[in-house]
């Protein structure tokens, strides 16, 4: 199942949610439930397990960044 990352333009809290394409409709922002979203597009969610990355070890800003101590929850859901 895809990770994917969203921005809520009511409240600008960023999230990402890990859910199938087909349920990308019903998504809300965790913090004010708002559905006006911009997902964002980017290396976040590309994972490679013969390569052993996680999920936003591309993110420079990453809790799974090449050093860090423990997986963010992404990373834990999908591992």
């Amino acid at each position: 199942m895809p990770t994917y990352e969203y921005t809520c333009k009511t409240c600008g809290k960023n999230f990402e949610v890990l859910i199938k394409s087909a349920e990308k409709r019903n998504v809300s922002c965790p913090e004010c439930e708002g559905k006006d979203l911009q997902e964002v597009y980017g290396f976040n969610t590309i994972r490679s397990s013969s390569m052993g990355d996680t999920a936003c070890s591309f993110r420079e800003d990453s809790p799974c960044s090449p050093g860090a101590d423990l997986p963010c929850s992404a990373c834990k859901a999908i591992n």
